[in-house]
């Protein structure tokens, strides 16, 4: 096992529990001042019963500690490590959060800690279809796609 752990930005420890039953506790190493996004300031734009409801956040950026490159990465919240992803903002090394679904530890019903890390930014992570980068078609993807579906027509219309 790599002695080198990653660095953790969150406002507290995250402690991992392997099967052998050890626990791996890394420390918050900036807990008053852990990494976050910033975001515009929102606005009120209705009530529910005495519930204020404003708009959505938009997030324009990363506050709290800088952050520092560490080959063994980084371990930030979920929102933070999409935020980070989605930007390209891979200087820091692996970005980790702790896995909270199956892989929690709940003690009392309270997470206590996880059994494993979520890797964000491997090679190997597909993005999902909606973050797919399309580029408009052209004169010449356009006509193929035209000749394609006449060609097909034909074949259908004489292929009965």
């Amino acid at each position: 096992m790599d002695s080198q752990l990653p660095t953790n930005y969150l406002p507290h420890n995250v402690n991992v529990y392997l099967d052998d039953g050890t626990i791996i506790s890394i420390p918050a190493e900036f807990g008053s001042d852990p990494v976050r996004l910033d975001s515009v300031e929102q606005k009120n734009i209705d009530l529910i019963g005495n519930i204020p409801v404003v708009t959505p956040q938009t997030f324009t950026g990363i506050i709290g500690t800088p952050m520092q490159h560490n080959p063994a990465g980084i371990i930030v919240s979920a929102i933070v490590a999409d935020y980070m992803v989605k930007k390209g903002m891979t200087q820091y090394g692996p970005i980790y959060t702790p896995s909270t679904g199956k892989y929690a530890v709940r003690k009392d019903g309270v997470i206590a800690g996880t059994k494993a890390l979520e890797l964000w930014n491997h090679t190997s992570i597909k993005k999902r279809p909606w973050e797919l980068d399309f580029r408009p078609l052209g004169a010449f993807d356009t006509t193929c796609i035209v000749l394609a579906i006449t060609f097909g027509a034909l074949l259908g219309y004489y292929n009965r």
